[in-house]
């Protein structure tokens, strides 16, 4: 499928959406933060949100009902050309895990130069540090006033999400990454 047939498909214009997107979606990814925080927005945008909505029913019928039609649900995107398509031309990316390992999906998006609003869970802040914007873990009305601060500043935000994509490419490429490894190892022997 080619990216303009993607985006006829599901009706997407470009900087016209917030995007939310995780490979299951379930409780801890938070979608239902932001579906909240955007109910209270009086903004000219829509949700997109992508992921597997079959993981949780329960969960994926609540966050159904809680867009009331202001929100696009798209199924889980294996082609990650696709994805990232879809991610690359969002408004900005919403990021509202209350648990994460190291997430391997916002590096991904950092790496694209899209604008990131995160939960600050330790395990978002320790990836990306102070190159992002933040909001408190589970409070949906901090997240509404963060991402209204970014529409409300977003020439700003563009520059911080190319300085936070230079930065995410230095410090997480692959010969960084096996360079601090073999670091580890040699000083382990």
């Amino acid at each position: 499928m080619e990216n303009s047939e993607l985006f006829e498909k599901h009706k997407l214009r470009e900087k016209e959406y917030i995007c939310f997107a995780a490979g299951r979606i379930d409780p801890t990814k938070g979608c239902h933060f932001l579906l909240d925080a955007f109910s209270k927005l009086e903004r000219d945008l829509s949700v997109v949100a992508i992921g597997d909505f079959s993981h949780k029913k329960d969960y994926s019928e609540k966050l159904f009902q809680m867009a009331e039609g202001k929100a696009k649900f798209i199924p889980f995107i294996e082609e990650k050309k696709l994805l990232f398509c879809i991610i690359k031309n969002a408004k900005l990316f919403v990021f509202p895990s209350t648990i994460e390992a190291m997430s391997i999906m916002l590096l991904e998006v950092a790496a694209l130069g899209v604008p990131i609003v995160c939960s600050d869970i330790p395990e978002n802040v320790s990836v990306l540090e102070e190159n992002t914007v933040y909001f408190k873990s589970a409070d949906t009305e901090d997240l509404k006033n963060k991402i209204e601060y970014c529409l409300d500043n977003y020439d700003e935000l563009l520059n911080q999400s190319q300085q936070t994509k230079e930065w995410v490419l230095s410090h997480y490429n692959w010969k960084t990454i096996a360079e601090k490894y073999k670091n580890i190892y040699n000083n382990l022997i």
